[in-house]
């Protein structure tokens, strides 16, 4: 099942184009899709964060996309509308690095998205922005 849904995820795109963004040969990548090989656990994992889906969609365990576990970063209540922004598809993908980076680098840009939040909760579309 692991290779008609990469065929799918990859759409139009070129396996050169997806190889060379996972780090892998178009080769490599040609297998994965024909079956013909398996990709290690640290592969799907990558796989999976690429794609935006998760490891059980990617076997066909389930045919939910969404991951189940992997979060851009982590919150508590006050952050709620911060995580709806992060993990929003249209805004999300500008933060999808933040995944693999380290706890302090998240916090970091969590604690920018409270500041850009904070300064812009009461401005209405007409206002010049602050």
């Amino acid at each position: 099942m692991l290779g008609p849904r990469l065929k799918e995820l990859r759409g139009k795109r070129s396996q050169e184009e997806i190889a060379e963004k996972i780090g892998i040969s178009r080769a490599r990548l040609s297998h994965y899709e024909n079956e013909r090989s398996q990709p290690d656990h640290e592969l799907l994992t990558k796989l999976a964060d690429f794609y935006e889906v998760g490891i059980d969609y990617l076997l066909g365990r389930t045919d939910k996309k969404e991951p189940t576990q992997s979060k851009i970063i982590k919150h508590d209540d006050k952050d709620k509308e911060i995580e709806e922004m992060l993990n929003d598809p249209e805004f999300g993908l500008w933060f999808k690095e933040l995944k693999g980076s380290p706890e302090e680098n998240r916090e970091k840009a969590l604690e920018f998205l409270r500041f850009l939040n904070d300064n812009e909760k009461d401005r209405k579309p007409r206002d010049k922005q602050k």
